[in-house]
């Protein structure tokens, strides 16, 4: 966040002269104390946590008004501005303010529990994805990257909570209907490299009897295979074991996984036989 404040204050010097470090200055010192080499992801993590629910509950008041100020007159002079520099520049600069504001509401609701943390951020991701695509223009088209329960079209749980969590997935269905395809990713075994961040271990864990990783293991064939559940490259599978709740391999921390039907919530599911860390390829 801190670098993000700082981009957001270098371009309001250059199209507002003098506005933006006294305003902001509260956002520059709030995100200077966030932790940025800590050992490991995780540690970062649970530091960074720790240091915003330390904070006086005045000065997160305060962050959010100069954080709802600084989008305001960002919005009301974005003509002005608009002239004074780029337009590209000017949409950078306001969406950073509002990903500073989503950072800020993920920190806040995690002080209520994980899940509505969570919760917060997958909602952020979806609009910022969102918005990344609306910049390509009509017809424009995205690949997203992320773990199978932020894409399916359902909720997931976190370990230890009951409470369901709305996915990425979901968002993006609800807002692109049948122009968001979800693809599920499945696998026989492999390891991590370097240790997964939760665990510490390079072992991955294995999946459920049940579970749709060990079916497509167990059913055979090529090493890499792709089961258009959709039926839109080849027929589609038939529907009575997969229209059962079936869990995927856990990946992380995950205790209970997250059971799917998975003709409901994925359109795909490519299956590896072993996975391992990206490897740079040889040159021929």
């Amino acid at each position: 966040p801190g670098a993000t404040v700082e981009d957001v204050i270098t371009y309001l010097e250059r199209v507002d002269p003098g506005w933006a470090p006294l305003a902001l200055e509260v956002a520059r010192q709030v995100f200077a104390g966030f932790s940025v080499g800590a050992a490991s992801v995780e540690d970062r993590r649970r530091t960074n946590f720790a240091y915003f629910g330390a904070l006086a509950s005045d000065t997160r008041d305060h962050l959010r008004n100069t954080l709802a100020t600084a989008a305001a007159r960002l919005e009301d002079n974005r003509d002005e501005y608009c002239r004074r520099g780029t337009t590209e520049d000017f949409e950078w600069a306001l969406h950073r303010v509002v990903v500073l504001q989503q950072a800020q509401q993920m920190y806040e609701a995690h002080l209520r529990s994980v899940a509505d943390g969570l919760a917060v951020r997958a909602l952020a991701m979806a609009d910022n994805a969102r918005w990344a695509l609306s910049r390509l223009g009509d017809g424009a088209r995205a690949v997203v990257l992320a773990t199978s329960a932020h894409l399916a079209r359902a909720p997931w749980t976190y370990s230890g909570s009951e409470t369901e969590i709305p996915s990425i997935g979901m968002r993006l269905a609800n807002w692109y209907g049948a122009g968001y395809v979800a693809l599920s990713t499945t696998f026989g075994g492999g390891t991590f490299d370097p240790p997964n961040p939760v665990t510490g271990t390079t072992d991955i864990p294995a999946g459920a009897p049940d579970s749709l990783d060990r079916a497509l293991a167990a059913a055979g064939g090529s090493r890499i295979r792709l089961l258009d559940l959709r039926g839109r490259t080849a027929p589609a599978p038939p529907s009575g074991w997969l229209a059962e709740p079936h869990p995927l391999r856990p990946m992380q921390n995950v205790a209970s996984p997250p059971r799917y039907a998975f003709p409901e919530a994925f359109d795909a599911v490519v299956y590896v036989d072993q996975i391992r860390a990206a490897r740079q390829l040889r040159r021929r």
